[in-house]
């Protein structure tokens, strides 16, 4: 209770995620509010932020997920590349104990329940694997119909989604949205997408040469919570918040905000803004507003507006 009350919470928590990555402070934000998740509010209608990282290689996408693996209370992870449809939904064997019996085994996403789900080589899915997914992070559940077993399984999970662009790097000349290579269903379906870039900067070149020196000295940056208070304060406050409301004056800063986004978006080759974007910046301010034990999402501090 007494840590709810610290208005850079959330900032706080971020750099307790990978402390000695410098930089990346947005997307290390970000996936602190996914840990916190929105609003549950039915099966209809989902609270779970799904997140994609695509980036130049070298840019410390496999450290952040390191480091969110250390800290997540329930987290399953999948490589795109050898992943099945099967791999990730469930499979249906024989049942050596029963004859002519089957047994269904769950896949990746079916045990990332309640939790997060992070798939690495993201961009090497099949298209049968993608469009499992489609399913799986709309409607949170997966349709099993196998050898005799008809079924519906959860998959309330979050996907933290890594890939590498279309040639590996990003080419400045081209629009980024071009060199994403997935279908616009599926991209929709993220409520936040990070294009990382390794740009030449020599002042931050050379803070993150400072960096992996002290990395590499066994040098650790000091943070104000620790791996342990960050699981411990993401189950309580889940425990805890169950329903969220907005404030008048933060439905309009939202409104207002998703009506620019509209606006700039029209008539560009870019990630097309739907009401998905709104459905996504409305999960985002609950996350905040969960984080600060409040039911109750308000323009003041904490209110996530993208």
């Amino acid at each position: 209770i007494e840590m709810s009350k610290d208005k850079n919470l959330i900032m706080k928590f971020s750099t307790t995620l990978a402390p000695n990555i410098f930089g990346m402070t947005m997307e290390k934000t970000a996936i602190i509010l996914q840990m916190f998740g929105g609003n549950l509010y039915s099966k209809e209608r989902r609270g779970e932020i799904h997140i994609l990282l695509t980036g130049d290689p070298s840019v410390a996408k496999s450290k952040i997920i390191s480091a969110l693996q250390e800290v997540a209370p329930h987290i399953v992870t999948a490589s795109g590349a050898p992943t099945s449809t099967v791999g990730l939904t469930a499979c249906v064997r024989k049942d050596e104990d029963s004859p002519g019996g089957f047994v269904l085994e769950a896949g990746a996403a079916v045990l990332a329940d309640t939790g997060i789900l992070v798939i690495d080589e993201f961009d090497k899915m099949n298209k049968e694997v993608r469009g499992a997914l489609h399913e799986i992070m709309e409607d949170r559940r997966t349709t099993i119909s196998k050898a005799n077993i008809n079924t519906t399984l959860s998959t309330r999970v979050s996907v933290v989604a890594v890939m590498n662009p279309k040639k590996n790097r990003f080419n400045d000349e081209e629009s980024v949205s071009e060199q994403i290579d997935l279908p616009p269903s599926l991209l929709s379906r993220f409520d936040l997408i990070f294009a990382l870039k390794d740009t030449v900067d020599e002042e931050r070149d050379r803070r993150i040469c400072s960096a992996i020196f002290k990395s590499r000295q066994g040098s650790v940056t000091d943070t104000e919570y620790s791996k342990e208070d960050l699981p411990k304060y993401v189950i309580y406050a889940k425990s805890k918040i169950k329903e969220i409301t907005f404030s008048e004056e933060a439905q309009k800063i939202l409104t207002e905000k998703y009506i620019k986004m509209r606006t700039i978006n029209e008539n560009k080759e870019a990630v097309s803004i739907t009401a998905r974007q709104m459905e996504g910046m409305a999960r985002l301010s609950e996350a905040c507003a969960k984080a600060r034990l409040s039911s109750i999402g308000r323009s003041r501090y904490g209110l996530a507006v993208p």
